[in-house]
């Protein structure tokens, strides 16, 4: 359960209920023939294609996952399928003790799952998951101050810290994948290609929104437009690197946090720049720019560098998992299914003068 989520009486009483109403189905899961499972996405689109879920594995999954998120589990066309489903390992059935095993033998966090799918992910932005109700976060305008007091009769001299509160509420991003009968039934690749296709789309639109999500139209606002964030303008020159390395220091930003995100263009372009007066050394070398770690992403904006502490990023994530609807129908005459998958999510930026932003990169 998240940090973030607020404990209350009702919910600890539903997720109580939870546990009766599954021990009885993970017992049977937990016999001796039955002791190791695998979630299957081929066999749960092909099961809610046919209207066959009930009394299948992947079912119980499902089913313990939209009661963790206070949904009523009767409908076989859309199921919330957890993240720890999504790994590309087997899952061990157990009896549950709290609302039922829904990753197997160990933890998973939705950044586990799409670290290999989202560069922002492995840029190390904090990434929150299963809330179930808007998020609330502290922010601090002005900090409050410690002085040093010349003698015992010294009075500390009162501050005021400005404290106040971001709010955030989930925005909702889609992806439909199309894929024929015959390939989910029988091939054996199905599962990890309808996984890497779920994940791909995901991570895909993460990073969008977290480096240029225009607040409007559903998105979140990212980085390109979030108020505070520093701004840096002008051609890409090792002293404006290390410019930009000042401004985060002054900032107060984690200097061992500090990485940067640009462009395979922009990075091709330093890659053969030197760093000045004809030393030979490039601005970009050995995956490093101003000696501070580097990657690239086609969902960067164009002639736009990224660089800070990625920590004071936040991705929220709302529901235990991604929510999943087939629709056998619309591609019936060419023998296809399609299916629909859904994600709620946010990006909060807790500190934004951690963050910089350098534009008109050439």
């Amino acid at each position: 359960m998240s940090q973030f989520d607020t404990l209350d009486p009702v919910r600890e009483a539903r997720r109580a209920n939870v546990a009766r109403d599954l021990a009885s189905f993970y017992a049977e899961m937990a016999s001796p023939e039955k002791k190791q499972e695998r979630f299957s996405l081929g066999r749960l689109v092909t099961a809610m294609s046919e209207n066959k879920l009930q009394g299948t594995y992947e079912a119980g999954v499902c089913r313990a996952a939209a009661l963790f998120q206070g949904r009523e589990w009767d409908d076989a066309r859309s199921q919330i399928v957890p993240f720890g489903a999504l790994l590309s390992r087997d899952l061990t059935a157990s009896i549950p003790s709290a609302g039922g095993n829904l990753v197997g033998s160990g933890p998973a966090s939705a950044m586990d799952i799409l670290r290999p799918f989202s560069v922002v992910a492995r840029m190390g932005v904090t990434m929150v998951d299963k809330l179930t109700q808007d998020l609330l976060l502290p922010n601090i305008g002005t900090a409050a101050t410690a002085q040093w007091l010349a003698t015992e009769t010294s009075e500390i001299v009162s501050t005021n810290p400005v404290i106040g509160q971001v709010a955030s509420k989930p925005k909702t991003a889609g992806s439909i994948i199309k894929a024929s009968r015959q390939f989910v039934k029988q091939s054996k690749f199905a599962d990890e290609v309808i996984r890497q296709q779920l994940l791909g789309a995901i991570g895909a639109a993460l990073d969008q929104a977290v480096l240029a999500g225009t607040g409007a139209s559903g998105q979140p606002t990212g980085l390109s437009l979030v108020a505070g964030v520093n701004a840096q303008s002008g051609a890409v020159t090792f002293a404006n690197m290390l410019d930009s390395l000042e401004t985060l220091a002054t900032a107060d930003a984690d200097d061992e946090n500090i990485k940067y995100l640009t462009t395979p263009a922009i990075r091709r372009l330093l890659q053969a720049r030197d760093i000045g007066s004809g030393t030979g050394q490039m601005i970009w070398r050995n995956n490093q720019l101003a000696d501070k770690p580097a990657y690239v992403t086609t969902d960067c904006p164009a002639g736009t560098i990224f660089a800070g502490d990625w920590s004071k990023v936040m991705v929220a994530l709302w529901g235990s998992g991604i929510e999943i609807v087939v629709d056998p129908y619309t591609n019936f005459k060419a023998g296809a299914i399609q299916v629909r998958a859904l994600i709620h999510a946010d990006v909060i930026v807790s500190k934004p003068a951690a963050m910089l932003r350098h534009t008109s990169a050439s």
